[in-house]
Formats: C-alpha cells, structure tokens, sequence
C-alpha cells in the first residue's frame, strides 16, 4: 500500500497541515501540481467561522488588511452552470470563498464512507495492508520482536466446554439457527399482518391475491376501550347525607329482597371520622365482576349513519282517510240574535255539551250570559243573565276580585262568566237520569256557572223534560243541608230570581273562581280560586250534601287547572310547570309529571284513564302515559301560537286542541289494552273558522260524547260545529 506522503508529494518527516486533503483542491488546479503554500487557499486559519458573523470580513491577511468575504453563487448562478457534464462535483468552501471540483478518487471515497465501507478500499481485512507511519522510513521487520505465548497455539479448554454446549444445544433443539428464527419471525408477523377470515366465501388463492390494505389492518387492530366505572355517589360517602341514609324498615326490606332486585349493592352507614371506615367485604366480588364484564361483554365501534333523506327519520303513519270518521268541516254556527247585533261581539269563552246524548249545547260569554242551543237545529231555547242573577241574590264584586272599587254597584260592572259545566238530575235523587238519555230523563238537568267569585248552580228547564219547574226548585231547596263547618270565605246561598222566575244555588268565595271541573258522577265539583299572579286555592265542593272542603293545608301557587280520574279515587293538579297526581284514598301525592313546558294552559285526562294530554302557551302539546314515567310519551310542536284548549273523546279515538292563531287540530289517538304496545298517535287535520281577536284564538274546544263532532267558541264571539267532510 502507497503511503499517504508519498500520495501527496512530501518528504520523508514532514508533517501534513489541516486541510491538505480535499480543501486543497480547486477550480482549474490539479491534486499533484499544488506546489502553492496553504496559506493561499486558507486565509482564515483554524478558527471557527462563526466569529465573523455578521460582518463583511472573514479575517486579516499577513499586513493586517480585512479579508473581505466573497459572495456566494446565487440560485441563478447555480442554474446556469448545470448545463456542464461534471459541474455536480464542485462544491463551495465557505471557509477559503472557493469552489472545490472532486476528482475521481475523492468521489470513490465519499461513495465508501457512505456505504459503511473501510476507507482504505481493501476487500479483505488484514490483507498485506501496513500501517502508514508517514515520517518513519520503511522498515522489513516489526518493532516488537517479543514471541508468541505457547497457549496461542494449544486449544482451550473453556472453548471446548461452549463448544460442547452448543453442539449438545442444536442436537437437542434448544438453539436454532439464526436462519430459522428469523423465518418463524417472518411467519408470525405475516401472520399478524393478514388475517384469514374464517366465514368468508372466498378460496385460499383469493385470499392471498388480494390482501388486505394498511388501513383495513388498522381497523381491524383497533382497541376499543372499555367503559369507566361510574364514580361514587353520595350514598358511598362515609358521612353521607340524612336522606341517603336508610330507615329500619328500609334496611330490613334491602336484606329480604333478592340481590338483582336491590337498587344499591350495600346499606349506607355514617362513620364520624374516615379512620373508622373498615374495609369493605364485597371488594373482591366486585372486582370480579367488573373483569367478568370486560371479559365477556363484546364492544362494537358503531359509525354514524348517513341520512340522505330526512323523511326516512319520520315513523311510517297510517293514511288519513283510512282513520275515518273524524271532524274535518264546518258545518254549523250557533248565533244569539240579541248578541249578534251588538257593536262589538262578546267573547265566548267555555263551551259544554251534555253528556251522554249530546242534545244540548252550552256557552259561556264575557257579557255574563249563559246560553243552551240545540245542537241538530241551531236554534236558542234559553239564555240566562248570571250577571243580573247575582246582582239580584245581593253580590257587590269587591276590589279583591278585580272587577270594581268597593262603592261601585255590581249592574255598572260586567262580570264575565268563564267557565260552564253541565250536571246531571241523579245527583239529586232522580235515578233514571243516570242513562243520561234525552227521552228519558223527568228532571231537567243542571247547569253550573263561574263568574266572578261565584259559582252559580241552576236548573234548565228544556221541552225534553217531564217534571214541573216547581218540583225541580222543591228538590234543588230540599237537598241535604251542610255537614260541618265550611272553609273561611265559602258559603252557600238559596236564592229566587224575579226576572227569571226560579231559584239558584249560589256557592261564595273569597276571590275570583276561574276554572270548573265536574266529576264524572257529576257530585262532586272543583274550583280554582285566586289571581295568575297570587297563589291560588283548589276547592272541591260536594253537591248533594252542600260540603266544601280544602284538600291542601297550604295555598298551591299558580294552580292552571284540576281533573278528576274517570274510574280511580285520583285528583290531577296542574301548576305552571308540574302536574301532581293525588290519591283521594291515601291523601297523598302518588305521582308527579314533568311536562318540560313554560306555562301549562289546559289539561285533560284519557276516558281509559292511563293517559293525561295537557297543553301549554308556549306552543306544545304533551301525552303521558302514567304507566311509562313522567315524561310525556309524546310532545308536538307543530303550533303558531298559545296552545289554550285540549278536548277527548269519549268514545272514539280522537283528541283535538285549539291555539291563539284560531286554528282547531284533530288527531288520532289509538290506545290499544296490551301494555308492550304503544299509542298510535297520527295527526289528521287542521281547520280554521274564528278569527283572532286581540292576539287571542280559540278559548275551548269539546267533543259530542257519541259522534265524531267538535264543538269550538273563540274570541270573535262564533261557536262552530265541526263535522266530517262529506
């Protein structure tokens, strides 16, 4: 091997300066004619460049002048030198400002060290190759002439012993080869890579010409993590609160009941500080089912849907006009000649059909009036003035009622009348009015009136009766006088009415009545008393034996409404926002509904009695199903204004609602006696006859009790039969 001085042209004992290998070679000048000295092509010296930074000079030159730096080519400069076959072998020298151009040696080099080879080139290690002493002279012999130990040229006997084991290893398949386990290695990640699916249709050369992508492999490789135990709650605390803690009776209950039916895996207990707390016995059971679960529960990552068309979202409902009869037309309105020519007609704002024949139609007006119509003909058969009635039986409306100061007389002072209710003759002895049949009831049956802070309960003689005017004022005088004392504020009057020639019943109270509610048996009666903004009272008042009573010991605020059940001792109180459910037997609150609304207007209950619809003013119409939870089953938005009147029918399964935009809707409702079937609830159709008046619609809406008939009265003073469209 040429020694590196004789390479690059030194005698013997010189010392090669930094920088004489592949920095000395230039632009135009050869490897072996550098006879210049390197001060030339190295003006900086072996400093660091990086303290010249920043200025116009990269050193001082033997007199003391600057250096000044050059420029390097610019991008355009390098572009425009490309065109040359060799020009990628300069390279720029930031240290001298000059461009270096590689020989072929130097190439070779560089291709070496790149590649991990030696440098020196040599194939084979310790080939001939002598150690490069650049300022010794070559010399024949080594410069140790120490001999061999005698133990380099015997075997040892270690090697002899990992020899054995190795060789006893391979026989017995301890060690493999390293050939081998790098094909099992090979084969397990293959095996990690692709998977073969067992159910698939396709044959073993399908499946190998057509491998799975990188991301199907990650997807099928993606752990899914497994849901996080709940965090203890209240009743885990050492020092829980009061009402987690359980009673006796709660206690010994948990202890008999079976474990998958206890709502909680242990008893609450309070301990006064966290030393006292011992460890807990069903850790381990726990823990063991919480591995159970992950073990044996699958966990499946469920993508999200894609909906192109939302009408795919909406359930499939039955064809309208396949859920006929309903009411879809109007076919009738009912006019008071003496009211219609008036200036401004008076609102009319309840409305009552007669129960069980539907004969007789009731309405109750702002003006104090209270009318009966015909319900086949149209025509008026009678019409009271309560407003007068009162002012005769001697009633001022005072400033707690809201109508007039306490020195104005009543007749100065409209009182309007805002709620109606009819009553059957049974409750007063006549036992064949309970068929509620027009053509066989003797007693004329009765009508019970709001207006002010009065209920008013009078008989309405109609040509249908049979028994004398007398002997109907007889039996309304000689009913069973009052048990009891009566709540402060309530008394019950008997009075004659000149003009009218008969006599009422007259039921006082300390303020304003503004809803009425008849029970089904028509004995028993409840009244909503008090202003919106004050809290309100709930009487219920029983008929027959002239009883009234508070069922709350305290005043309920902002009391909507009140329903009786149908068939069950239940009591149904809507607030502004809750619906309470009381047992009459128990004399407690059996159940509370959340029906998520603003302001509850209306409030009515199913004839099946499982079922309570309720309207509200901010647009929404609610149905519960009160053996589903308390939340409504369903709650429909489809409304422009308030919500303010909710109806049932009796005996067909219909419902409707009226709103402030003076709209009636009609639906379909379909309770079906299996309890793991739903209610079908379709809406069938919407149909304006009143105008609204003063932002306010339709005040009430009723059904007739046997055909698909609806009965609506509005604030533009109309009362509107709707039938079905012929």
């Amino acid at each position: 091997m040429v020694t590196v001085a004789a390479a690059n042209g030194w005698e013997a004992g010189d010392v090669p300066r930094t920088g004489a290998g592949l920095g000395s070679v230039h632009r135009g000048q050869d490897a072996e004619s550098n006879d210049s000295s390197d001060s030339e092509y190295d003006p900086v010296g072996d400093v660091p460049l990086r303290w010249y930074d920043g200025y116009d000079h990269v050193g001082y030159d033997l007199e003391g002048a600057r250096i000044v730096r050059k420029r390097p080519p610019s991008a355009l400069e390098r572009l425009a030198g490309t065109e040359a076959a060799d020009d990628w072998r300069v390279l720029y020298d930031a240290r001298s400002g000059n461009e270096i151009r590689l020989n072929d040696d130097q190439v070779a080099l560089l291709l070496r060290l790149c590649e991990g080879s030696s440098a020196g080139g040599g194939g084979d290690v310790g080939g001939g190759t002598e150690e490069v002493i650049a300022w010794a002279p070559s010399q024949p012999h080594p410069l140790d002439s120490a001999t061999e130990s005698r133990r380099r040229f015997e075997p040892s006997r270690h090697e002899a012993r990992q020899v054995a084991y190795l060789v006893r290893g391979l026989r017995e398949g301890r060690i493999r080869p390293m050939r081998v386990l790098l094909r099992e290695r090979e084969e397990q990640r293959s095996l990690r890579r692709y998977h073969y699916d067992l159910w698939g249709g396709e044959s073993e050369e399908a499946a190998a010409d057509a491998p799975l992508s990188r991301a199907a492999r990650a997807h099928q490789t993606r752990r899914l993590p497994p849901p996080k135990p709940l965090p203890p709650g209240h009743a885990e605390s050492y020092n829980p609160p009061p009402e987690y803690l359980p009673t006796d009776g709660e206690a010994e209950a948990w202890r008999k009941a079976d474990p998958e039916d206890r709502l909680l895996p242990f008893l609450p207990r309070r301990y006064a500080s966290l030393r006292q707390v011992p460890a807990y016995e069903h850790l381990l059971r726990e823990r063991f089912e919480r591995c159970l679960d992950l073990y044996l529960c699958p966990r499946v990552l469920k993508s999200r849907e894609r909906i192109e068309d939302p009408a795919t979202l909406l359930p499939p409902l039955p064809d309208p006009h396949e859920l006929r009869p309903f009411p879809s037309a109007d076919r009738l309105r009912y006019v008071d000649a003496a009211a219609a020519a008036a200036t401004v007609p008076s609102r009319l704002r309840a409305v009552a059909v007669y129960p069980g024949s539907g004969q007789w139609l009731a309405t109750a007006a702002e003006d104090g009036h209270v009318r009966v119509f015909d319900v086949m003909s149209g025509c008026l058969l009678q019409r009271w003035n309560v407003a007068e009635m009162l002012c005769g039986a001697g009633y001022r409306p005072d400033a707690g009622s809201g109508n007039a100061a306490g020195g104005e007389t009543a007749a100065a002072v409209a009182m309007p009348v805002v709620d109606v209710r009819w009553i059957p003759a049974a409750i007063f002895g006549d036992e064949t009015a309970a068929t509620l049949d027009a053509q066989s009831v003797q007693h004329p049956p009765y009508l019970v009136a709001a207006c002010d802070a009065c209920v008013v309960l009078f008989a309405v003689p109609l040509p249908a009766t049979t028994l004398a005017p007398d002997s109907v004022d007889d039996r309304l005088t000689h009913a069973d006088t009052p048990v009891g004392e009566a709540p402060p504020g309530v008394e019950w009057q008997m009075h004659d009415d000149v003009a009218l020639g008969r006599r009422f019943l007259l039921i006082r109270h300390p303020q304003r009545v503004r809803r009425l509610e008849v029970h089904h048996r028509g004995d028993y009666l409840s009244a909503v008393v008090g202003h919106h903004a004050a809290r309100t009272t709930v009487y219920i008042h029983q008929l027959s034996r002239r009883r009234s009573h508070i069922p709350f010991r305290k005043r309920l605020s902002t009391v909507q409404c009140t329903a009786f059940h149908p068939s069950r001792p239940f009591f149904f109180v809507a607030s502004q926002q809750h619906i309470r459910v009381y047992s009459l037997t128990t004399q407690s609150l059996a159940k509370r509904l959340l029906p998520g609304v603003k302001w509850i207007s209306s409030l009515t209950v199913h004839p099946g009695g499982d079922h309570v619809l309720c309207g509200s003013y901010d647009r929404r119409l609610c149905w519960f199903d009160l053996d589903a939870g308390e939340r409504p089953y369903r709650s429909m938005h489809n409304f422009d204004r308030a919500v303010r009147a909710v109806a049932v029918h009796d005996a067909l399964p219909l419902f409707a609602c009226a709103d402030d935009s003076g709209r009636v809707h009609v639906f379909h409702g379909t309770v079906y006696d299996r309890l793991d079937q739903d209610p079908l609830l379709v809406p069938l159709c919407t149909m304006r006859g009143h105008q609204p008046v003063d932002g306010l619609g339709v005040f009430s809406v009723a059904f007739h009790p046997r055909l698909p008939w609806l009965f609506s009265v509005g604030a533009d003073g109309q009362c509107v039969l709707w039938v079905e469209r012929g």
